[in-house]
C-alpha cells in the first residue's frame, strides 16, 4: 500500500494549500502514517482499531484526535483492513478534499487491478496508451461507474467539465483472396503492425490536445474522445468536428490494407454521457454504409434523409409507404424498381430531366414515360408537387434500409 499512500499524500498537500486543514491516514493498529502538516506522525491515536472509533471521532470532531480544537471538521476518507484515512480543517470544504483523496485511492486500486503481476512502484508508470485504454473502457462500460470513471479522470489530470464527444474510426483490414484460396500468410503480424501505425498516426493529429483521449475498442475500433472548451455557439464546434474528422481522413486514406469509416455522437459537457455520444457515431456510420457504402466520413449533414428514414413515425409506414409498395408491386409481386430508381435520379437532380436521363443512361422519353407511370399508380407527381418529391425520396431510401439492415454492435 506505499504506493497508495504517496498519492493520498500529494493529494493531500496540494488540496488543503486551499485552506487551513490536516490529513491524517492511520494503519490498523491506530497509528499515523502519513499527516500533511508532519504533526502526530507515529503516534498511536487510538488504543484499540480505528475503525471502532470512527462514529466517535466523526461525532466528536477534531478534539477527539488530540489536534487543534478550531478544527471543527472532520470527514472520513476511506477505511478499509489495511487503513483509515480523515481530514481534519475548519472549513466545511474539507468535503472537496475528501473528495479528491477518495477518487485517487479509487484510481490507484484501479491500477492495481489492471496490473496485478507488476511490482507496486512500478503501478504509477503505466503507459499513456494503458491508461486511455482503462479511461475508454471505463467511461463505454455497461453498467456505468461514475466514481470509477471521476477517479481515473482524476490520475490523468483530465478536466471532466469540458465539452466532449466521441469519434468513432471502424476499421476493416483487407484480405487476399484468389478463388477460394486464402493468401493471408503472415497476414496476422503485418495486420498488428499496421493497427500500430494507425494509433499513431491518430494520435499524432495536429487537432488533438492534451485533455483528449484515443484507444482502441476491440479489434476493430479506435475511440477518440475529442475535447472543446464550452463555447455557447455550439454549431461552431460541430463545424470543428467536422474539420477533425476530415483531417483524419486525409492521414489514413494512405493506410495500407485498411478500409475505414469515421463519425462522430453528440457533445456533451458532462463525462457520464459519453457512451451516449459513441452509440451516437457507431449509429451513423452503420446507416451510411448502406447508401454511400465508398465514402470514409459521414456525418449528419450528408445522410439527413437516412436518418430521418431510420426514426420514422410507425403511422407513416403503416399508411403512407406500405400502401404506396403494394401499388408499386406487379401482378408477379415484384417491386417496380426501376421506376423508383429513376424517380429517385428525377428527384436528385432537381426535376431536370435532360440531366436525370443522362445519369441513369436512358433517353429522355424513357424517362418520362416512367415518371407517367408512377404518377398513374401512385397519384404522386413529383414534377409539380415537393411534398410527393419528398415522399417518394423517403420512400427509396426506406425500402433500400429494408433490404440492407445492418445490426450495431454492442
Amino acid at each position: 500500500m506505499d504506493i497508495l499512500w504517496y498519492v493520498l499524500e500529494e493529494t493531500i498537500q496540494k488540496y488543503s494549500s486551499f485552506f487551513e486543514a490536516t490529513a491524517y491516514m492511520l494503519d490498523r493498529n491506530g497509528t499515523v502514517v502519513i499527516s500533511s502538516d508532519g504533526s502526530l506522525l507515529g503516534s498511536k491515536l487510538f488504543r484499540s482499531h480505528p475503525h471502532a472509533n470512527l462514529n466517535r471521532v466523526i461525532e466528536g470532531g477534531a478534539k477527539e484526535l488530540g489536534v487543534a480544537q478550531d478544527f471543527l471538521y472532520c470527514v472520513s476518507v476511506m477505511q478499509n483492513d489495511m487503513f483509515y484515512c480523515y481530514i481534519a480543517a475548519k472549513s466545511e470544504k474539507v468535503a472537496a478534499v475528501s473528495l479528491c483523496c477518495q477518487t485517487a485511492a479509487i484510481a490507484v486500486g484501479e491500477l492495481l487491478v489492471a496490473n496485478p503481476d507488476r511490482p507496486l512502484p512500478d503501478i504509477l508508470k503505466v503507459s499513456e496508451g494503458s491508461r486511455h485504454s482503462m479511461l475508454v473502457d471505463s467511461l463505454l462500460a455497461q453498467p456505468y461507474n461514475h466514481q470509477k470513471t471521476l477517479a481515473l479522470f482524476q490520475t490523468a489530470e483530465l478536466d471532466g467539465t469540458l465539452l466532449r464527444s466521441i469519434i468513432c474510426i471502424e476499421m476493416v483490414f483487407q484480405t487476399n483472396q484468389y478463388f477460394n484460396i486464402n493468401l493471408n500468410l503472415g497476414y496476422q503480424p503485418i495486420i498488428e503492425d499496421a493497427r500500430s501505425k494507425i494509433i499513431s498516426i491518430v494520435e499524432a493529429n495536429k487537432y488533438f490536445n492534451t485533455q483528449d483521449i484515443c484507444a482502441y475498442r476491440g479489434e476493430n475500433k479506435i475511440v477518440i474522445v475529442k475535447s472543446f472548451i464550452n463555447n455557447h455557439d455550439i454549431s461552431k464546434v460541430y463545424l470543428a468536428l467536422d474539420k477533425i474528422c476530415e483531417s483524419l481522413c486525409e492521414e489514413l486514406s494512405g493506410a495500407y490494407l485498411l478500409d475505414f469509416k469515421i463519425a462522430y455522437g453528440n457533445l456533451y459537457n458532462t463525462i457520464s454521457k459519453l457512451r451516449c455520444s459513441y452509440e451516437e457515431a457507431k449509429e451513423i456510420i452503420s446507416i451510411g454504409k448502406i447508401e454511400y457504402p465508398d465514402k470514409n466520413f459521414y456525418n449528419v449533414d450528408s445522410i439527413i434523409t437516412d436518418i430521418i428514414c431510420r426514426f420514422l413515425h410507425p403511422q407513416v409506414v403503416n399508411k403512407v409507404f406500405i400502401p404506396l409498395i403494394k401499388r408499386l408491386t406487379n401482378s408477379e409481386g415484384v417491386l417496380e424498381h426501376n421506376l423508383l430508381e429513376s424517380c429517385e435520379a428525377f428527384i436528385d437532380s432537381c426535376m431536370n430531366l435532360n440531366q436525370a436521363a443522362h445519369d441513369i443512361m436512358v433517353h429522355r422519353n424513357t424517362l418520362n414515360n416512367r415518371i407517367a407511370k408512377l404518377n398513374s399508380l401512385t397519384g404522386l407527381d413529383p414534377a409539380n408537387s415537393f411534398q410527393d418529391a419528398l415522399i417518394l425520396k423517403l420512400l427509396i431510401v426506406y425500402l433500400r434500409q429494408q433490404n440492407n439492415l445492418t445490426i450495431i454492435e454492442p
